[in-house]
């Protein structure tokens, strides 16, 4: 599966329907879905704001 929010490729190995997921790549929280698609739960943060 992929990171609806960065594409890139999700490890699914262990995980069950409903589990959060973490994408490492952009930093969104995703949960397994039952048709095997990961779903956002939170979007990874934004540059905006943060201190250098």
């Amino acid at each position: 599966m992929v990171c609806p929010v960065c594409g890139e490729t999700l490890e699914l190995a262990g995980y069950e329907a409903g589990d959060l997921l973490d994408s490492e790549p952009c930093g969104a929280v995703c949960r397994s879905l039952s048709v095997g698609t990961p779903a956002p739960v939170e979007a990874p943060p934004t540059a905006e704001g943060e201190a250098l």
